[in-house]
């Protein structure tokens, strides 16, 4: 505060040393006017800057209420695993569509994954197979996902298009 008020003394006193030594006539109006406007320049930034402070202080409080940084890494890695777990589906779908032969749209895959903290494992695999592959080799679909993932695999028919 005592800063500001020296700041204030100092820039009033500076325009009024300048207004008395400017030369007369129209030179010295246009050095009065841009001394006035620094001098309200110098009254009014402060109580601008502390007016935006505020708000701004209170929309970092609100923010800090509503997200935490915990939940921001809670977030992240809930993206991340989702993202990882639908590229593995389909990484092996197309596996399994290329190794039964069938177009990829007649195979479907759903991995159930848990992480246990740093550690992310897929449980078990769910192969949906439509009309068109019905003639596929359950066993072989078994085989294939033991050996690729090392999890039981449940195969479930989806006899009825859905649309």
């Amino acid at each position: 505060m005592r800063s500001y008020f020296l700041t204030l003394f100092g820039v009033a006193l500076t325009a009024a040393l300048v207004n008395v030594i400017s030369p007369e006539g129209i030179m010295k109006k246009h050095i009065e006017l841009i001394c006035s406007i620094c001098v309200i320049a110098a009254v009014a930034v402060p109580v601008i800057k502390g007016i935006i402070r505020v708000d701004i202080g209170n929309i970092d409080i609100a923010l800090e209420e509503e997200f935490e940084t915990d939940n921001y890494d809670e977030i992240y890695n809930q993206n991340l695993l989702y993202t990882n777990k639908t590229a593995a589906e389909q990484v092996l779908k197309n596996e399994l569509a290329q190794t039964l032969d069938v177009n990829a749209d007649g195979v479907g895959v759903s991995l159930e994954i848990s992480q246990d903290g740093e550690n992310t494992r897929i449980e078990s695999v769910k192969v949906f197979i439509a009309p068109e592959a019905v003639s596929a080799d359950p066993q072989g679909i078994k085989k294939y996902v033991a050996e690729r993932l090392s999890v039981e695999c449940e195969i479930i028919y989806n006899l009825f298009d859905e649309k």
